[in-house]
């Protein structure tokens, strides 16, 4: 409870250590990805896992998109490993996109859920879902990335590179924005009209 700080409900069915866990739109339900490649959808109120599903490789991230239907796994830091799009109602793949020959280490989801931003040690990757294809793929500069978002449409893209936040064009990759700091920048947000 967040006004009294005590446990309302415990979940436990997975025996494995938990990598990441996101709320589905609704709120009724949400999913966590385990290091023993198992995917969970666990119903809040009757605590309860409604779908599993079991990964081809040990995925880190998981996005759900706005329709609550689907959902994006990948991150397996493994070169090579591609993003999944899944669709829970027959727990099958969708799409499977591969950013080039490099491990994906973080992705990002347009606002309506419409495009995907995969970011690798040296490049940054735009796919539509609609058709899992690259749509286009510009070069990252140096430094390690600890956050990337992207706005609707993924018209813009803003990545964090070790002491810097850049914000590219989704549409061309030229870097629009370069905001250094002093010490490392390791998270930020992003409005969803990309403004900001």
């Amino acid at each position: 409870s967040a006004t009294s700080g005590r446990m309302l409900r415990r979940f436990e069915q997975h025996f494995a250590t938990l990598f990441t866990l996101e709320v589905f739109p609704d709120g009724e339900r949400f999913i966590t990805l385990a290091s023993n490649r198992m995917a969970a959808v666990w119903n809040v109120a009757a605590g309860e896992v409604v779908v599993r599903l079991t990964l081809v490789a040990s995925h880190r991230v998981v996005k759900v998109l706005p329709d609550g239907e689907r959902i994006l796994t990948g991150c397996s830091l493994v070169p090579g490993d591609p993003v999944l799009l899944w669709n829970l109602s027959d727990r099958q793949v969708v799409h499977r996109m591969q950013h080039f020959e490099e491990a994906v280490t973080l992705l990002s989801l347009a606002p309506c859920g419409e495009k995907m931003v995969a970011e690798g040690y040296t490049s940054i990757s735009v796919w539509s879902l609609a058709t899992g294809r690259l749509d286009r793929a510009f070069p990252r500069r140096v430094g390690r990335a600890f956050d990337v978002a992207t706005s609707r449409g993924a018209a813009r893209v803003v990545s964090t590179e070790g002491h810097c936040v850049l914000a590219w064009s989704g549409l061309t990759g030229e870097v629009l924005m370069t905001a250094c700091m002093d010490a490392t920048v390791v998270a930020f947000a992003m409005l969803q009209d990309g403004s900001g």
